[in-house]
């Protein structure tokens, strides 16, 4: 039998002394012993569980579910699924796939709707899914092909005009989404049309589709873009987005000028074969989709980093389920893989071309200037027009200042020679034109001092030369650092 502590209540068995708890006598000295309290009774609840059936009956048959208040929204179910429930939970081998979840505004245009977040191996943010009908090239003609990029002229013009549009768009969207971690529904929308209409002309222009880009995102294209719809975006990323595209937008560079650079030979097989081969299909499809994702990634479409550029194995399965099966994405295949490696060599040489070429005339510029700072710092030193000339007083003294203006006219006529050969710059011309000007301007000074009929006249001609000479001396400065980049 349990007793129970005097002073804490603590309840202990009947051969205690001392409380567990508070350490003192459990019951008093001469005190008899306090059983424990039983526990209240609980009432019986009536059980709520339905009547189990009688052994040897079969199960109820399954009830759909019924869908939440104020479902379905406009525009679901999507085309192809059946109303709310009409999956049982265990799907058999060969069923549809799971009915999507219903989005919380349904777009005018179906290009998208919210899915799940899931985890695994196809877990984080979804990817923009780009596919195309490869069954659209086994058969092109040869006149729209041979006549392409004049076909592509009005497209071109036409993608011009939204692009003006989109930059504004895309600075609208970005503020939102660092203020709001969301870009709205208007704004997303309009940009997804603009990458769109972008995806159709670069498909038109790349010969995976002979259909011309169509202005409506709704028309049937070989080319489309399924987008994940706007989602949460964390704003650090949004704010530093020029800088986490620097890589991708390198490689889609590269690649882009490969691609750009391998279409001559491209198109010329696609116009003696009359169809697209599967190699050139799959390579150029795949950079296509790749120059897509990091469009879609830099305009705040996807928080997912631009990938797959050699193509995965599969999409992403959490991906909207597409209501047109000719429309696949690109397929990984050993030629395409080789002719994508070929794209990227061949934008990198020629993005390294294009950079030698830019660089060498600045280059080839400087060693052009060095070496006219060093003919001109020569040709300076030899002239001394600062130095006065030594000549005793007395009845010679005027031939002999004449004769020193005559020596310093003749070294500023070779300088003038050297500074109109000097082989410069166009930045530096203006500089050696002021140049030029100023030498003419100290030698007519000179050539009146040895005009000079008195010694009185030379000093007076004499006492202009400190203004000509420093006008000289600053255009020669100002050369000089022109032409060594100071």
């Amino acid at each position: 039998m349990d007793i129970i502590c005097q002073y804490c209540g603590t309840t202990a068995s009947s051969d205690r002394v001392m409380c567990p708890s508070c350490r003192r006598r459990m019951q008093p000295v001469d005190g008899a012993p306090m059983p424990a309290p039983e526990p209240p009774a609980q009432p019986e609840m009536p059980s709520t569980d339905p009547a189990p059936p009688p052994a040897g009956s079969p199960p109820p048959p399954w009830q759909p579910p019924q869908p939440p208040a104020g479902y379905p929204p406009p525009g679901y179910p999507p085309a192809g699924y059946p109303p709310y429930g009409q999956y049982p939970p265990q799907h058999a081998a060969g069923y549809p796939p799971p009915y999507p979840p219903y989005p919380p505004q349904a777009p005018t245009t179906q290009q998208w709707y919210p899915l799940p977040q899931q985890h695994g191996p196809w877990g984080g943010p979804l990817k923009p899914t780009v596919l195309f009908d490869r069954a659209a090239t086994q058969k092109v003609s040869r006149l729209s092909v041979g006549f392409r990029a004049i076909l592509a002229i009005p497209t071109i013009i036409i993608l011009v005009v939204l692009l003006i549009g989109l930059f504004f768009a895309a600075i609208a969207a970005w503020l939102a989404a660092v203020f709001t971690a969301r870009v709205p529904v208007g704004l997303y929308n309009f940009i997804g049309y603009v990458v769109g209409y972008n995806l159709r002309v670069n498909a038109y222009l790349s010969l995976l589709t002979d259909k011309w880009p169509t202005l409506s995102a709704d028309e049937p294209y070989p080319a489309v873009i399924r987008y994940p719809g706007p989602e949460r975006l964390n704003r650090a990323a949004v704010f530093f987005r020029f800088i986490l595209i620097i890589p991708a937008y390198f490689v889609s560079g590269f690649v882009g000028s490969g691609l750009v650079i391998l279409l001559i030979p491209f198109w010329l097989i696609t116009v003696i074969a009359g169809r697209l081969m599967n190699p050139i299909f799959d390579s150029a499809s795949a950079v296509v989709r790749y120059q897509t994702r990091v469009q879609a990634y830099l305009l705040l479409l996807t928080s997912a980093y631009p990938s797959d550029l050699f193509v995965s194995e599969r999409e992403d399965p959490r991906g909207p389920v597409e209501q047109r099966p000719e429309l696949l994405p690109p397929q990984r295949s050993a030629g395409g893989r080789r002719l994508v490696i070929a794209m990227i060599v061949a934008g990198v040489i020629s993005q390294g071309v294009q950079f030698t070429f830019r660089s060498l005339p600045p280059i080839i510029h400087s060693f052009r200037n060095f070496e006219a700072e060093d003919t001109l710092s020569t040709a300076y030193d030899n002239v001394h027009v600062k130095e006065l000339a030594n000549c005793p007083p007395g009845p010679g003294e005027l031939h002999c200042l004449q004769l020193d203006a005559s020596v310093k006219i003749a070294q500023l006529g070779e300088f003038d020679s050297k500074v109109a050969g000097l082989h410069v710059t166009d930045d530096a011309k203006p500089y050696v034109a002021v140049l030029l000007t100023d030498i003419q301007s100290l030698t007519r000074d000179y050539q009146r001092l040895t005009e000079a009929r008195t010694l009185a006249d030379y000093r007076r001609q004499e006492a202009l030369l400190p203004l000509a000479i420093g006008q000289f001396d600053e255009a020669e400065n100002a050369l000089d650092d022109v032409l060594l980049g100071n």
